[in-house]
């Protein structure tokens, strides 16, 4: 009796496909988590450089009183 090979194969086409859509859904959920972090951290930035020019400000306005 022969083998039939289309058997065999195909769990393995299954387990591969499988494993290739894993990979991309993580793909996808690391590059939104990413995504999310440099949001995250620009909002921070953003936060840093205004609360640095108000500082700026407030002094530059002092040095004027005291003059």
């Amino acid at each position: 009796m022969r083998k039939q090979r289309g058997r065999k194969e195909e769990p393995e086409r299954k387990e591969r496909g499988n494993r290739e859509e894993g990979m991309r859904k993580q793909r996808r959920r690391n590059e939104e988590t990413q995504r999310g972090k440099n949001e995250e951290t620009e909002r921070k930035e953003r936060g840093n450089r205004e609360e640095g020019m108000r500082k700026q400000r407030g002094r530059k306005e002092e040095t004027e009183r005291k003059e």
